[in-house]
């Protein structure tokens, strides 16, 4: 019974009208958010199908089971970021992201990597960072190669960029052409082993002032 009552509470899970233990579903690939312990923090789902308007990537969440009536439980999942530690394991440098499949990628070439849901839900992993730091006080942000032209973007990158400063960390931009690839994903699967020579570090500053021009 205290396990049945905890799972009305999961994000995705909720329930039904009939009293039983119901969850959402929905046709894609599911994709686990692990945090800094190895725990399962939320699920987003790549989804097969969208209409027009629709976001490819949704979080499971049952919050509409709160204002249902003839339902309970329910729970939104929020936002939350992940964290997959290096795969190479050889001094890596701390990376942060845009999504699961960007952060696997970074992991894949060693670095440990921390991504966020989307680049306004950066406060989320603020505690993961600082937990997984070990130490380390450079924090490389690996935003999408369009980030010099987005307004948007830029507004939560600078925000970002100023919040791991008064936090005592040094942000550090990875930057390279957009035509090589959005993400950094793209951006391997595009130039193979030679990914690294085209990209370069740049200070927030020093971002910032080419950002202006």
């Amino acid at each position: 019974a205290k396990i049945r009552k905890q799972l009305a509470y999961v994000p995705g899970f909720f329930v039904n009208e009939k009293g039983d233990i119901d969850f959402v579903s929905y046709s894609g690939i599911g994709l686990l958010a692990v945090d800094e312990e190895g725990r399962v923090v939320g699920v987003q789902v790549r989804r097969d199908r969208i209409r027009t308007g629709e976001s490819r990537y949704i979080w499971m969440s049952s919050a509409f089971a709160e204002i249902k009536p003839g339902y309970s439980g329910g729970a939104s999942s929020g936002s939350p970021g992940g964290f997959i530690p290096s795969r190479k394991g050889a001094r890596p440098q701390l990376c942060v992201t845009e999504g699961r499949f960007k952060a696997e990628k970074i992991a894949d070439k060693g670095n440990d990597a921390i991504y966020v849901s989307g680049v306004s839900t950066w406060k989320s992993v603020m505690p993961m960072l600082r937990k997984v730091a070990h130490g380390r006080r450079a924090v490389y942000i690996m935003f999408d190669a369009d980030a010099m032209g987005n307004v948007a973007v830029h507004r939560q990158l600078t925000m970002f960029a100023q919040a791991l400063e008064k936090t005592g960390f040094i942000p550090r931009l990875l930057l390279w052409p957009k035509e090589y690839g959005k993400g950094f994903d793209d951006l391997v699967i595009n130039t193979g082993e030679q990914y690294a020579s085209h990209m370069k570090v740049e200070s927030f500053e020093g971002f910032e002032s080419e950002y202006q021009k």
